[in-house]
């Protein structure tokens, strides 16, 4: 199968590299389309030994979408012809290996050149709101939410119940991504004061999780649950205290 090879020089090299087979536990994806993310490029440029790298080759890449061609022992819940999305090593390559337990579902509908540049976000907004408790009809602030991962966690946290959805943007010109997106409230930061936007558009109440995207500054009176704060990837939270 052809792949994309760290390590060689300063780009990647398409190579014929062996197709991989599953072992126990994993399945392997007839992978159509793959997407860079922030990691690539950084690890290409440390391996890359014209330039003092380590001079290791490896397959790029982490995400990818495609559909399942085959199954190693004592795989469960998948079959082949299943339409699968993931983020895994090595998956700048023709054929993909991967653990069954890390394998997202993709709709049919979804076309692979999109569903690829979605699990990272994804994962990195679902995980991060599960880790800080966040369930349904809570209100949620996203800071940056013009950006990639903040459309993401828009859409995310919409899908869980949330009550309330309140985005920012430095620039009025961004305002209609995050609102296509479910965002309930848009707070410009160039032309608002963040803590007082937030509590207005909350009657005063605040928000009960903020996910932090960017620098934006926002005072504890916007988060009246501040006993503690639990952080997970790019997201923090305020858990439970009652409302005053």
């Amino acid at each position: 199968m052809r792949a994309l090879v760290s390590g060689i020089g300063p780009d990647w090299a398409l190579q014929e590299v062996p197709r991989p087979q599953p072992a126990p536990g994993q399945i392997l994806i007839r992978n159509r389309a793959a997407a860079t993310n922030n990691a690539d490029l950084p690890m290409l440029a440390e391996a890359d030994p014209t330039h003092g790298g380590h001079g290791n080759d490896f397959i790029a890449g982490f995400e990818y979408a495609g559909e399942v061609v085959a199954l190693g022992d004592s795989v469960h819940g998948w079959q082949v012809g299943d339409h699968v999305m993931g983020s895994i090593p090595s998956s700048f390559a023709e054929y993909v290996v991967a653990d069954q337990r890390f394998v997202l579902p993709r709709p049919a509908n979804l076309d692979p050149a999109v569903a690829c540049a979605l699990p990272t976000g994804l994962l990195t907004e679902h995980g991060a709101l599960t880790a800080v408790g966040f369930t349904a009809g809570q209100r949620l602030l996203i800071t940056g939410a013009s950006t990639g991962i903040g459309l993401i966690g828009a859409q995310v946290a919409k899908a869980l119940g949330a009550a309330q959805v309140i985005g920012t943007t430095r620039t009025a010109t961004n305002r209609e991504l995050p609102t296509n997106a479910g965002v309930n409230t848009v707070i410009v930061t160039d032309e608002q004061d963040l803590t007082q936007a937030t509590l207005d558009a909350t009657d005063d109440q605040g928000v009960d999780v903020v996910s932090t995207t960017s620098t934006a500054r926002l005072s504890p009176n916007a988060c009246p649950r501040q006993e503690s704060t639990a952080t997970s990837s790019t997201s923090a939270a305020w858990p439970d205290r009652p409302r005053p």
